[in-house]
């Protein structure tokens, strides 16, 4: 990647920094209880972070399992050192509406002969698994598991048949007569495809919904540090839909938004305004604010040199749907 480049990615990184501390300053100043936001702050530790953040970094080795699996289905597989730094270089522009920057990843691994559409393909179907698994774990604040559960099915089935029935009714070669970016979203849609066939695709359910339950699980119990009013279902759920409209809202990381509607729905259920504003940020700090500063590091490395581009192993083409 050329220099420009990489100073280009940086100076994004640094201005979606500067935002972040601009809308936290401002969500801080509407305390209505600047005594009792203190004396919160003063009975928190460092410590009390230690299982939140294991539980996010739990989150981020089981998608990147997941991630390792979808491009093994599309044909390739590379080191595992150089697949994890190049995963979470990814992280660097997790902030960028809809994780869109976090494509980056597609740069080096075309380095490691990963066509750009492969990378691309697993890319949508990662945000995509995403959308759902956050969307349906959204639902515990007003319904139970087994709603969730049924939400989820039919959710994943829809999806399925809508990406079949794409590959059906746009054989390969009508891509000609399509406009140009048509075109390109209707190969990558046809190239995820190959991807997801049911055993595998169940494996990348699993992983998903494990992942972003586990970080559901980190903000229930920061909301624990600070408030008893709080259920795990119902603290699930909250993070969960605050995620969801972070993501549709297409702000970069969703800051602001996100926050606004974690605190916002932990104050609908009973927790205080001080202490939603506190579980607010704090689990985005374990979170979003982590997976950037990991990212960062990875991308650090690759600048540096330390990882050098290795050629993918590839693997039997799928078969086309």
């Amino acid at each position: 990647m050329a220099n420009t480049s990489l100073n280009n990615v940086l100076r994004v990184i640094a201005l979606i920094v500067l935002l972040g501390v601009v809308v936290y300053a401002y969500l801080i100043s509407l305390s209505p209880d600047s005594n009792d936001l203190k004396e919160k702050i003063s009975t928190f530790t460092l410590a009390d972070l230690s299982l939140p953040i294991a539980l996010s970094l739990l989150s981020y080795l089981l998608r990147f399992i997941r991630w390792r699996l979808i491009l093994k289905q599309l044909g390739y597989r590379l080191p595992i050192k150089n697949d994890l730094i190049y995963y979470l270089s990814g992280f660097a522009l997790t902030m960028t509406p809809g994780k869109s920057g976090e494509t980056i990843r597609s740069a080096f691994l075309l380095q490691a002969e990963v066509p750009i559409q492969t990378s691309i393909s697993a890319f949508v179907i990662e945000r995509s698994l995403d959308l759902i698994v956050v969307g349906v774990l959204a639902t515990l604040l007003y319904g139970t598991p087994l709603l969730a559960l049924c939400i989820f099915v039919v959710a994943l089935a829809f999806l399925s048949l809508l990406g079949i029935f794409i590959v059906k009714k746009f054989p390969p070669g009508t891509e000609q007569r399509l406009p140009k970016l048509l075109s390109r979203v209707l190969s990558i849609i046809r190239h995820a495809m190959l991807a997801l066939r049911p055993k595998p695709l169940a494996g990348y359910v699993a992983l998903g919904f494990f992942a972003w339950l586990s970080q559901g699980i980190g903000f229930f119990c920061i909301v624990a540090l600070f408030s008893e009013n709080i259920e795990i279902f119902k603290a699930i759920g909250i993070y969960c839909a605050g995620l969801f409209v972070g993501a549709v809202s297409m702000i970069p990381g969703g800051v602001g938004v996100t926050e606004g509607s974690l605190s916002w729905l932990l104050q609908n259920v009973g927790v205080d305004q001080n202490a939603a504003i506190l579980s607010a940020l704090i689990s985005r700090g374990c979170t979003l604010w982590l997976a950037v500063a990991i990212g960062c590091v990875a991308l650090a490395a690759i600048i540096k040199g330390q990882t050098i581009p290795l050629s993918s192993k590839i693997l039997k083409e799928p078969e086309a749907l």
